[in-house]
């Protein structure tokens, strides 16, 4: 068995060269209306263009008398200590804003985010 020089950065087969795809990352910028107090919600691009492994499914479901069409990503990006764990970011996926639903460090080794984010459209 050949010994892990590096290339293997993951549990399974996930090489650095699987992550082809590109995503950027944007933060809620928070701010009052002064004239009625309502928050506003402004998103900020904070990251652009970081390397990926994305896998999406979709699902649809009937919601009412309404047919309703999700689409769910799978996304793989090397840590970042500003996605761990967090749900208050969004992902742009293909340009199309995605929610962040979870984040998790797989090994615990901070090498690896696996996250897993919902179309907003």
């Amino acid at each position: 068995m050949a010994a892990n020089n590096g290339n293997a950065l993951m549990a399974g087969d996930l090489r650095i060269g699987k992550l082809r795809d590109r995503i950027d990352v944007a933060r809620p910028n928070r701010t009052e209306d002064a004239s009625t107090g309502e928050i506003l919600i402004a998103w900020e691009t904070v990251a652009r263009g970081l390397p990926a492994e994305i896998k999406t499914s979709q699902a649809e479901r009937e919601a009412g008398s309404k047919q309703t069409q999700t689409t769910r990503h799978a996304i793989t990006v090397r840590y970042r200590s500003d996605l761990a764990g967090e749900t208050d970011r969004r992902l742009i996926v293909d340009g199309i804003a995605c929610e962040i639903t979870a984040s998790i460090d797989p090994d615990r080794r901070r090498r690896w985010l696996q996250i897993t984010a919902i179309a907003t459209q």
